[in-house]
């Protein structure tokens, strides 16, 4: 998880520079993203060579990527029947330019580099086929459903789990950088702009975070990256749980933004990190605790069976941990306390602390507060759930 993809670009050469020193680990792509014609052939694989030579000598880069995506995407935002077939049988049935162009481009890499990893396409899922990394957007593009039908993938499809270099949720930059290229007066924001020439696919974006729940700009920002912090956590618990069973590392997309835009990242074009780049940082720290609840909503009176996990990542045991588990309903009544001790071996796979089992007759928001203690400042990992009638 210590580790960025260079993302369908090559970047500056100081980036590199840097994340040598650094000892940053760098995934490397070609920068290709969906569809080519035949006639790209001969280019490719001759920039692909080029791209190898020139970067061959960083030490931060671990692996390359000849192609990201190679099947059909007209439109991102595009979710209707049509598109969605063409979309599948590209991606699980044939891609000229995943079945051909890619595997002469992984050749000619792996030709230039012995020593290093090739991935030839990217986002393959293992079906009628071997697979590569998981690009999954449950709880942004409406055609992958909820967040929750992450679930039901994880079951069915298990190796699809192994890398993980895509998932996340747009979401926009502070209220003062925002406004640096949209009004400030949020009955004065010109939608269509921020669609055309800012990135925002609205209309998702209100499906998720419906604006018309908000009058304060502000408040509707805070909003989108707090969905955005929810939606990520979500996914890195989930993958953090299945530690080398089988999952060997998430990256979400994205880290930064290339312009000034509403994206996937969690920090801006100006270099200023959003609410979602704390959240973030805390999902991955070395050694984390969490909590998997298999619901949002539950009714009142019903039971809450919340898993609590712990892992460490670091390179060192950690020993003599307490976890504390507190779950109070909307009116902040206990309704739930445990306490957990636990020893972790460096580098671990996700411990299994038990089930938090309690129920909530109060309607409204509850929480369940986690604290980690023992090992240098405590941390403290808190979960929200609606009780409804």
């Amino acid at each position: 998880m210590n580790f960025l993809r260079v993302h369908a670009h090559v970047d500056h050469p100081w980036f590199y520079d840097a994340a040598d020193r650094m000892g940053l680990l760098l995934w490397q792509d070609m920068p290709l993203q969906w569809l080519y014609a035949h006639e790209v052939m001969p280019e490719a694989v001759r920039q692909t060579r080029a791209m190898v030579r020139l970067l061959y000598n960083h030490p931060s880069v671990a692996l390359w990527c000849c192609h990201n995506e190679p099947f059909y995407v007209a439109d991102t935002k595009d979710e209707s029947a049509g598109a969605v077939l063409a979309t599948l049988r590209s991606l699980l049935v044939f891609s000229w330019n995943r079945d051909v162009m890619d595997r002469r481009m992984a050749d000619a890499a792996a030709e230039e580099d012995p020593t290093r990893k090739v991935v030839p396409s990217s986002g393959e899922l293992p079906i009628f086929r071997e697979g590569t990394d998981l690009h999954f957007y449950g709880g942004w593009y409406r055609i992958m459903g909820t967040h929750r039908a992450f679930d039901r993938l994880a079951r069915r499809l298990p190796r699809a789990l192994r890398f993980v270099t895509e998932f996340g949720a747009q979401s926009f930059p502070n209220i003062e950088n925002a406004t640096k290229f949209m009004a400030a007066d949020f009955a004065r924001v010109d939608w269509k702009l921020l669609e055309t020439r800012y990135g925002l696919q609205t209309e998702l974006m209100d499906h998720w975070t419906p604006r018309e729940r908000f009058r304060d700009l502000g408040a509707y920002i805070q909003a989108t990256q707090d969905y955005q912090s929810r939606i990520n956590r979500h996914y890195i618990d989930r993958f953090r749980a299945r530690k080398y069973k089988p999952n060997g590392g998430c990256v979400a997309f994205l880290f930064h933004d290339p312009n000034p835009a509403i994206l996937w990242s969690v920090v801006d074009y100006w270099r200023t990190p959003k609410s979602s780049y704390a959240a973030m940082a805390d999902a991955y720290r070395p050694l984390y605790v969490f909590a998997l609840i298999p619901r949002d909503r539950y009714r009142r009176g019903q039971t809450v069976r919340a898993r609590i996990m712990a892992v460490n990542d670091a390179r060192e045991p950690a020993e003599g941990l307490t976890v504390e588990a507190v779950a109070v309903d909307d009116e902040g009544r206990e309704i739930f306390r445990a306490a957990y001790g636990l020893d972790l071996p460096a580098d671990s796979e996700a411990v299994d602390l038990g089930v938090a089992a309690f129920r909530a007759h109060i309607m409204g928001t509850g929480t369940l507060t986690l604290r980690l203690t023992g090992s240098g400042d405590p941390f403290i990992n808190e979960y929200q759930f609606e009780i409804t009638e």
